[in-house]
């Protein structure tokens, strides 16, 4: 599949949405209170791939943390 410009330009701006967005939540590998008693995990993650809540004592690693936010909260 060859991709347009245009095409090619959203995968740009996408992947440095992403990169502005891990540098705003930072990331974290275990997990921590956000600040109003929800537990997020990784790049700000508050739920797992399989729709659980994270919980005290969570952890991730970066690549599950990545994928986490690139793919979204829902499973």
């Amino acid at each position: 599949m060859k991709l347009t410009a245009r095409q090619w330009g959203g995968i740009g701006a996408t992947a440095a949405l992403v990169a502005a967005l891990a540098g705003f939540e930072g990331y974290r590998e275990r997990s921590y209170d956000d600040g109003v008693g929800v537990q997020t995990v990784g790049f700000g993650t508050t739920r797992h791939a399989d729709g659980r809540p994270v919980q005290k004592g969570d952890r991730t690693d970066p690549v599950r943390a990545e994928y986490r936010m690139c793919m979204g909260e829902q499973p």
